[in-house]
């Protein structure tokens, strides 16, 4: 990967820091210390450019040409990076080419275009159709922004015109709109008969200055005009008098102020539009369908050059070694974009860029799917890591329980629908609601192509729009990467085909040539008679970027709280119908890991994970209890059925949700004893969770139509089970969950060991050193107690590993096996960049509860070995517990071996496990020659 002129710096271990105004630069400066005690070599930054003030991700960037200033100065920044490089860290930042936050007081280039329209220099930036057919008036931005619907918020006086630091401006509760310079006129031309005779020739001077609307006046006139605006605010006497004048138009006013604000806001380059009715009007692409995250233009060069100007300043002067790049399929063409960053990079760096295009260390957030490759020709070291996240989970289910744990899944719920119907629903359920706006786009956009194509210009609008909102609803993957007037790769030719064949067969009596039509607009085949017209290229680049998300809202933020069968497996880029991964994938996934992409980040928590790794851990456990879930199932549902109430005749919550619920109260029982204030909030905590799970399954109750009854019936329920309201349920759960808890910490620490040992750079979302049972955002972004974790790095100290596992309650084990590992990762990192992976097989009664393989580079030997599926051994699953269970280590050819956590010295050739396991239910064996 690397060449003469390559700057790429491999991290050995990332720790990924969640800034916001309550965790800021001073604060990691101060951690940097302990981190690198941890044996980590990289922090890994959420998005440090300026957002929302109340922002708690920073993916809602609003200038892409500063720091965050809430999170700390240029000197804070500063001392951080410094802090880093003398300890030899480096900073892996996260990165959003994809869009921005659309909230104006924030963003002045989202803000021009609100004020000026199409006329904006911005305008272009992001993905605007100022001429989208269902607009009601052309040239205006719908921004579904109100609560209510338009006339009503006019009419109730949610809609305002303030005179704020000498700027008019249009109030929505805190959301400030720009108002058009030409429409001053309106506002400032009905003071003239008040004023007196100095001041009236004052304002006369300013409405010179004003354009008309529609005509477009030089810059130095607007910023004149904007600057004497600006100077009336400073005498106290115009400042009072504009301010009560603004109030003149409005509902603070007679009817005559209601009508001259409406003809005020006619005059806007916007149109305020009800928020419900956004999914179906705004006329700008966004995030998903986040009508707060406008999308940017990135493939613009322009754009290109805006956004990343600091960001390649910060490369260019060694501060950031390292990029995450969130959510890169919205882009026009990801691989594209990486290649022009990549050359931008080398060039901020002065080096020659790498022969393989890759000079810098670059990961995307980018979901494979099962069996899908990431693309080999992006200049990319990989990925974030949800792959791993997906097999490491499945690896540790027991595979073999499949039909039964299904079949106890539908007696409880009584869902029978199959998995792959479900998830084409969901697509479409999603298409119909959330963005349904894309969709008829699309639609429509695919009509203009048809009717500049004489084979194509007689098939119906209706089945040009199924045969779109169909063929996503068939797609197995995110989306393809097709570049208009390029050859079209053999996997998104397959993608497409097949898709379009799945739903033309489940929808026979469409128009045959509407499948065709669009296959070939897709694909830009020559069959259309010519080469793609601009149109169809459009199509196919806006078709594209749109299924991503329609997957994402469908699959992610649907299915995966409807098909709740075994929700350890109901993670982001994960497969909940593969139930479990046999050992045998799990090797030949990591052989092809360290093959094609072994510097690819391996992870198991991040900030979109839909809980926490050592959530998933203990519900991996339920696989390997079937008999035993069944009956706690059982039992648990008639005790807790006097806590649900009926709402329109159905039991709220429903089987399905309360099947879920029971999964999460096993998954985040807390290891200590409840206070009163700690049980309040956990509940408080299940409630977010359980209303955020309610409202994406779409069910019973959605964002847009709110069922508030099943709400808090469910809520209810919530608070009786987690209170102790019945003795015999609290003891029937305190039973099943303290054995789900304590194999729950094998599975955890088995998945750690096997993070930091496999092909690729293992990540750490902060806290995870210590047991974290956390739900999804905004629960996982809670601030971390570092604190606790660097007492506990001093107690670990002078404790052994078998005192530790004797009490993992603690967490003191986690954070010894974190620390032993990747510190000797780091002093040994070859070995785990470069060193061959092999899978070893064990021997005698519990060989398939041992997963084992090698990293050899050189004469350095490592053996690792774990427990998985261990419940047949009993617990804890050490020493003679694994009676004649054994691994043969003489075909490495050491003579003898040391086991990096417990400091035992192990001989070479054939060894029971109950020797290697003594101490720990895992080992790392270590020999140099």
């Amino acid at each position: 990967m690397k060449s003469s002129g390559s700057i790429l710096r491999v991290p050995s271990a990332t720790y990924r820091l969640q800034f916001n105004a309550g965790y800021t630069f001073q604060q990691a400066a101060v951690l940097v210390d302990y981190l690198h005690e941890l044996g980590i070599t990289d922090c890994y930054c959420s998005p440090l450019f300026a957002a929302p003030p109340d922002s708690n991700h920073g993916y809602d960037v609003c200038d892409f040409t500063v720091l965050n200033p809430v999170l700390g100065s240029e000197k804070d920044w500063n001392d951080f990076v410094t802090k880093t490089q003398a300890k030899g860290m480096g900073l892996l930042v996260d990165f959003v080419p994809n869009h921005m936050g659309a909230i104006p007081q924030y963003n002045h280039w989202w803000a021009d275009v609100l004020e000026n329209g199409a006329q904006s220099p911005y305008a272009t930036y992001f993905d605007i159709d100022w001429k989208a057919p269902h607009l009601p008036v052309k040239d205006r931005l719908l921004l579904p922004i109100l609560g209510d619907h338009y006339g009503k918020c006019l009419e109730r006086g949610d809609i305002n015109l303030v005179y704020e630091a000498g700027r008019f401006q249009i109030a929505i509760g805190d959301l400030r709109l720009p108002v058009s310079l030409s429409s001053h006129r309106l506002i400032l031309e009905s003071t003239l008969p008040v004023l007196e005779s100095r001041c009236r020739r004052r304002m006369e001077g300013i409405l010179n200055l004003l354009p008309w609307e529609g005509e477009i006046i030089k810059p130095a006139r607007i910023s004149e005009a904007k600057r004497r605006l600006a100077e009336l605010a400073e005498d106290e006497c115009y400042n009072a008098f504009l301010i009560h004048h603004a109030a003149s138009f409005g509902a603070n006013d007679d009817k005559g102020g209601l009508e001259r604000l409406h003809e005020l806001l006619e005059q806007q380059s916007y149109r305020l539009v009800y928020w419900h009715s956004g999914t179906r009007t705004a006329n700008y692409r966004r995030f998903f369908d986040v009508d707060s995250l406008a999308a940017l233009r990135m493939e613009l060069p322009e754009v290109f050059a805006a956004t990343h100007r600091l960001l390649l300043k910060l490369i260019g002067e060694g501060q950031v070694t390292g990029l995450r790049l969130d959510h890169v399929d919205g882009l026009a063409s990801p691989e594209e974009y990486l290649r022009r960053l990549q050359a931008a990079i080398a060039q901020a760096k002065g080096v020659t860029e790498a022969s393989d295009g890759r000079p810098f260390y670059v990961l995307v957030e980018k979901i494979t799917m099962v069996d899908e490759p990431l693309r080999s020709t992006w200049p990319v070291a990989g990925t974030s890591g949800y792959e791993f996240a997906r097999e490491v989970t499945g690896v540790l289910v027991q595979k073999e329980n499949e039909t039964q744990i299904d079949r106890i899944y539908r007696g409880f719920t009584g869902r029978v629908q199959p998995f792959a119907e479900g998830v084409r629903d969901a697509k479409k359920l999603v298409m119909g609601l959330a963005m349904s706006k894309e969709i008829s786009g699309l639609s429509r956009l695919l009509q203009k192509c048809a009717e500049q194509r004489p084979v194509a210009r007689d098939i119906l609008y209706e089945d040009l729009q199924a045969a779109v909102r169909e063929t996503m609803a068939a797609m197995k993957v995110y989306r393809t990467y097709c570049v208009p007037g390029q050859t079209v790769t053999n996997e998104d030719r397959k993608i497409i085909t097949e898709a379009i064949k799945t739903a033309r067969s489940a929808n026979p009596e469409l128009e045959p040539m509407a499948w065709e039509f669009l296959q070939q607009v897709l694909l830009g085949d020559a069959a259309l008679g010519g080469s793609p017209t601009e149109q169809e290229r459009l199509f196919a680049r806006r078709f594209q970027q749109t299924t991503g998300a329609v997957m994402a809202k469908g699959f992610e933020d649907t299915v995966f709280y409807v098909f709740n069968r075994l929700n350890a497996l109901n993670e982001v880029g994960g497969k909940p119908d593969n139930f479990g991964l046999s050992v045998a994938e799990f090797h030949r996934l990591n052989g092809e890991r360290l093959r094609s992409w072994p510097y690819t980040m391996v992870t198991t928590s991040t900030h979109d994970t839909k809980v926490s790794e050592d959530v998933r851990a203990r519900l991996a456990v339920i696989s390997e209890l079937p008999e035993e879930w069944e009956r706690f199932l059982s039992e648990a549902s008639k005790l807790n059925r006097s806590c649900k109430q009926e709402i329109a005749g159905h039991l709220a919550p429903d089987a399905n949700e309360e099947y879920l619920f029971y999964q999460m109260l096993l998954g985040t029982w807390p290891l200590e004893n409840f206070t009163a204030e700690s049980r309040k909030e956990y509940c408080e905590r299940l409630n977010a969770y359980m209303t955020k799970a309610l409202n994406e399954a779409k069910v019973n109750t959605r964002w847009d139509k709110r069922n508030e009854a099943w709400e808090q019936a469910t809520m209810d329920f919530i608070e009786a089970l987690v209170i102790g309201k019945n003795p015999v349920f609290t003891k029937l759960f305190s039973e099943f969950s303290s054995r789900i808890a304590e194999w729950g910490a094998v599975n955890s620490l088995s998945q750690l060991l096997l993070k930091m040992t496999v092909p690729g750079v293992p990540d750490f979302y902060q806290g995870n050193e210590l047991w974290q049972f956390i739900l999804v955002d905004p629960d996982n972004r809670r601030q971390i107690d570092y604190n606790l974790r660097q007492r506990m790095m001093a107690e670990i100290n002078g404790q052994g590993a078998a005192e530790l596992f004797a009490n993992w309650r603690t967490g003191g084990i986690k954070m010894f096996l974190t620390k032993t590992v990747l510190r000797f990762r780091r002093e040994h990192q070859e070995l785990f960049d470069k060193g061959d992976y092999q899978p070893m097989r064990c021997e005698g009664k519990f060989a398939d509860s041992c997963l084992s393989f090698t990293r050899v580079y050189g004469e350095k030997k490592l053996v690792v070995l774990t427990t998985r599926v261990g419940m047949p051994i009993g617990y804890p699953p050490t020493g003679k517990e694994w009676e004649n269970t054994s691994v043969d280590l003489a075909g490495l050819g050491s003579a003898g071996f040391r086991d990096l956590l417990t400091g035992s010295e192990l001989k070479g050739g054939k060894i029971g496990l109950a020797e290697v396991f003594h101490t720990l239910p895992f080992a790392v064996l270590y020999a140099d020659a």
